[in-house]
């Protein structure tokens, strides 16, 4: 878990991103994930160049080998 929050965080930095941070579950009951992501971006822009950024397609590429379920909300304020 760690490894996955390392190179989560060092997204950080990329064009648009506003954050990128990573909290692990502290209550470990069955309802719960064991890795939450919180990201922001400058708008949807940037959201669109993130996902096709060639740094987060290696993170992307890692956690499809390391993850078993995924769970995602996107939204808008």
């Amino acid at each position: 878990m760690d490894q996955v929050k390392r190179q989560l965080e060092a997204l950080n930095g990329l064009p648009g991103v506003i954050t990128v941070e990573v909290g692990f579950d502290i209550l470990n009951v069955g309802a719960s994930c064991d890795v939450a992501l919180y990201s922001a971006f400058e708008n949807q822009a940037a959201l669109d160049a993130y996902q096709e950024h060639p740094d987060h397609l290696v993170v992307k590429e890692f956690l499809g080998e390391v993850t078993k379920e995924r769970y995602v909300v996107d939204y808008a304020l």
